[in-house]
């Protein structure tokens, strides 16, 4: 006779060991306000612990000092098919794959039709997570996801995939206090976030408290997009720090569309754009652009670029207060704008300090074509 060490069930709680089975704990619970507690260790058992479709309301508890959903590097680790409300605490997911043509993500993939609100996860850690298209989390159903304390760690794609860490499409999600550090996609390094459906309103990205170093889009050319955040939807960053971030366009932030942008109190440090514009920023189309009380040191350009730290591309009414841009450079003959780049209209610059701004062609610290104010 054999046992699943399920230490203990009720209606609405399960335990699970490591030598047990997660795939039997969520089957023996009802459809809502169910929680799953793991004990400390490695969850590394296919079809049993990992390569699992989620299909109800319920919490993923830690109870040891670590917990690790471990893949064998030949599937996903979970796939959510319906439910209303999951959340996962202090898990660590490592070494998801999912290679099948269109594989969606290496970690977490929400369904479309799933018909989810809420996805969220709290001081976990997403390691070595890859797919053909999306590494560690991606969701393009639901409303409102949250991802609290958490880590994102060598995330990347195979075979042609796009993004690095995080994809959304048309929902809302906040991402505070939250580390991104070697997450690589040919077209986006860390999150993008999509908007599929021009008939409505675009959904929200907001970035809190959280640090981004080292995330790059890896492809040669002009469709490497936001070394850190490719966003088409409405995006608030605040209190952020970016490091090391590349791209082609946008070395660590990327928008498009007529959204919404806001930056407040970051700083990025060492960024670097390799074919077209914006060593930390470029916003194409933008209206609206907030960049407030955020410093830039040290962003570069390389091959005809616009702005070694911000671009802005056919936006208006851009804001640009209370910012210092430090020894940020661009090193073609063909480039404009050391610190920023401008062809929009009504667009204001006040209070800002440069410093040992360089280019070699127009622009040491400000190249502009359209109107500041």
């Amino acid at each position: 006779m054999s046992f699943f060490s399920i230490i203990s069930i009720s209606a609405k709680s399960v335990n699970v060991g490591v030598d047990g089975d997660i795939s039997n704990a969520l089957n023996q619970l009802p459809d809502y306000n169910n929680s799953i507690n793991l004990e400390e260790g490695i969850y590394s058992t296919p079809g049993k612990n990992y390569n699992i479709t989620i299909n109800k309301n319920v919490t993923f508890n830690r109870k040891g000092s670590k917990t690790i959903i471990k893949g064998d590097g030949t599937k996903g680790l979970f796939t959510i098919s319906s439910g209303n409300k999951i959340t996962f605490i202090n898990v660590t997911f490592l070494n998801g794959y999912r290679a099948q043509p269109g594989g969606q993500n290496g970690a977490i993939y929400l369904k479309t039709g799933s018909n989810l609100s809420s996805l969220n996860f709290i001081n976990c850690i997403f390691i070595n997570n890859t797919a053909e298209q999306v590494r560690a989390i991606f969701t393009q159903d639901g409303n409102n996801h949250q991802v609290s304390i958490c880590e994102f760690i060598n995330n990347s794609p195979i075979n042609g995939g796009t993004d690095g860490a995080i994809c959304i499409f048309t929902v809302n999600l906040t991402v505070k206090d939250s580390k991104f550090v070697n997450n690589k996609g040919p077209e986006n390094g860390a999150i993008h976030a999509g908007h599929t459906n021009l008939n409505i309103p675009p959904a929200e990205l907001k970035i809190i408290n959280c640090n981004f170093d080292n995330n790059s889009a890896t492809a040669i050319g002009y469709q490497t997009i936001g070394g850190s955040i490719h966003s088409d939807i409405n995006l608030s960053v605040v209190n952020f720090t970016f490091k090391n971030s590349k791209a082609g366009r946008g070395g660590v932030i990327y928008t498009e569309r007529d959204v919404k942008v806001e930056i407040i109190n970051s700083t990025f440090i060492n960024n670097k754009v390799t074919f077209a514009a914006g060593g930390a920023i470029t916003n194409n189309k933008g209206h609206g652009l907030k960049i407030l009380n955020s410093t830039f040191n040290k962003n570069f350009g390389l091959n005809e670029s616009y702005g070694g730290s911000v671009a802005n591309y056919h936006a208006n009414n851009v804001q640009i207060k209370n910012y210092k841009f430090n020894e940020n450079y661009l090193n073609s003959n063909d480039s404009l704008g050391e610190a920023i780049y401008n062809s929009g209209n009504n667009t204001v610059i006040s209070n800002s300090d440069f410093n040992n701004n360089f280019t070699d062609l127009v622009g040491g610290a400000i190249a502009n074509e359209k109107e500041i104010i």
